[in-house]
Order: structure tokens, then C-alpha cells, then sequence
């Protein structure tokens, strides 16, 4: 089951470190809510937050081998 609040929060710290924290906490929790609101929206039927999150579950199991994980 996906837990929004845990899904947004490292949505947040992510956007954050990758733009060296050039957009405030605010502005990132937007973002995250407009993406949120557009890939659980009824149309969508492939790219929904489910294959999105069962895509970040995947890189969850190999990030440690990676040497540049956030590029």
C-alpha cells in the first residue's frame, strides 16, 4: 500500500539534494503535489504512482551498487 507521506517526504529531500536546496521545502512539496495529483488521475492507466513507486522499490534493492545514484 502506498503511504503518500512517506512518498512525499523523500520526494521532497530528493528534489532538494539534487538542486542543492535551491527550492525551498515548500515550492518541492508543490511540485510533488501536482505530479501527484497528474499520475493518479483516472486516465492514466500504465504511469500511475503504483509503477512509479514499484520503480523506486526497484532502485531501493540497487542503489548501494550504485556509484553515482542520484544521477
Amino acid at each position: 500500500m502506498l503511504d503518500i507521506g512517506v512518498f512525499q517526504r523523500r520526494f521532497v529531500s530528493l528534489l532538494q539534494r539534487l538542486t542543492k536546496n535551491r527550492i525551498d521545502e515548500d515550492h518541492c512539496t508543490d511540485v510533488f503535489v501536482k505530479l501527484f495529483e497528474t499520475y493518479a488521475s483516472p486516465e492514466r492507466s500504465y504511469h500511475t504512482m503504483s509503477h512509479i513507486v514499484d520503480c523506486l522499490e526497484l532502485f531501493d534493492s540497487v542503489y548501494r551498487n550504485a556509484e553515482q545514484p542520484d544521477e
